[in-house]
């Protein structure tokens, strides 16, 4: 089928980048993996393993438990955080191997009188589309030739492909509906026809999706919000106690073992008082 339009010129493109912008989606600087891994160490959980470390290696001093059960703690924080963070670094990688490979895809659009490829990154609103069987549809617009069978799984996760008719441009706004908007992402089963770009980049609704699952990562459930509190209550605690215990040392050597109470105690040099104290 053969199709045949003018398209934008150079200034048309200009002017339409200016005011729209291009196709790109926007990306965001990826943490490394040692920030991830410190930012993982911080989580609730580690710190709630953390304090049960710490409160096991002090009676391990104290000749109440053992060694290896110390080791234990520590080597689970390790092995937890290690492959957590492991596992995220990964997946944000094949994550963003996938945005690269997306954004080489070569599209044909009418430009000047002519039919030509570019990058779908270079699309800007007010472009003719040429689109084929097998052509991931590669921004937001409304077919204006031809008739398409769409698989839009991609965004609805409906799997059966649905039928998108053409509607001339001109034909009034409330005629149109929805039969011929068409959205990025979605994929060509059968049919040829042409596009024209109304949206483009984020703004697509494959673009906001996206955007949404990158953001997502910096929101909190409800059960990571309640973890913090009780990590913080956890920590509170853990302060008070070691200063409470802390006093109940420095009290016993003072005034229980220390001949001469606090006066005697007070002649002692300083490091005669931190060797009576530990």
């Amino acid at each position: 089928m053969k199709f045949n339009f003018t398209g934008l010129n150079e200034q048309e493109v200009t002017n339409s980048r200016n005011q729209y912008g291009t196709n790109a989606l926007t990306t965001i600087d990826r943490e490394t993996f040692w920030d991830k891994l410190l930012n993982n160490a911080k989580d609730p959980i580690i710190i709630i393993l953390l304090f049960a470390l710490g409160i096991t290696i002090f009676l391990t001093f104290l000749g109440y438990t053992e060694w290896y059960e110390s080791v234990g703690i520590a080597i689970a924080v390790f092995v937890a955080t290690f492959v957590a963070t492991w596992s995220e670094h990964s997946n944000e990688n094949e994550f963003q191997k996938l945005l690269e490979k997306a954004s080489m895809i070569q599209v044909k659009v009418f430009r000047n009188n002519h039919l030509t490829e570019i990058s779908i990154n270079d699309l800007v609103v007010g472009d003719y589309i040429r689109l084929q069987p097998g052509d991931t549809i590669p921004t937001d617009g409304i077919l204006i030739a031809g008739n398409l069978d769409v698989n839009e799984a991609s965004l609805t996760g409906e799997s059966e492909p649905v039928q998108k008719k053409f509607i001339p441009e001109n034909t009034s706004k409330e005629h149109s509906e929805w039969d011929n908007h068409i959205f990025r992402a979605a994929l060509i089963e059968d049919g040829e026809g042409v596009m024209k770009a109304t949206i483009v980049g984020d703004k697509t609704r494959y673009g906001q999706t996206m955007q949404e699952i990158i953001t997502a990562e910096d929101r909190l459930s409800p059960l990571q919000e309640k973890l913090i509190i009780l990590g913080k209550h956890i920590s509170t605690f853990g302060y008070i106690g070691a200063s409470f215990i802390f006093v109940a040392f420095l009290f016993n050597h003072i005034f229980l073992q220390t001949e001469g109470g606090l006066t005697a105690y007070m002649l002692l040099s300083t490091g005669e008082i931190i060797t009576h104290v530990v």
